[in-house]
């Protein structure tokens, strides 16, 4: 996701796209401790939304 499309978000759009991408971070983490994540590499950090 571009900056400029982070821009054009609304605040609550803003606010439930972090919290899916902390519950997707949450899950991966999750899998990678049980060992039943299949690409150790994708559990990093998924896509961030950087800033300006």
């Amino acid at each position: 996701m571009k900056a400029a499309e982070v821009r054009d978000l609304g605040t609550d759009e803003i606010q439930q796209k972090v919290a899916d991408l902390k519950e997707t971070l949450f899950n991966l983490r999750f899998q990678h401790e049980v060992g039943q994540l299949e690409n150790p590499k994708k559990s990093g950090k998924p896509k961030r939304i950087s800033p300006g």
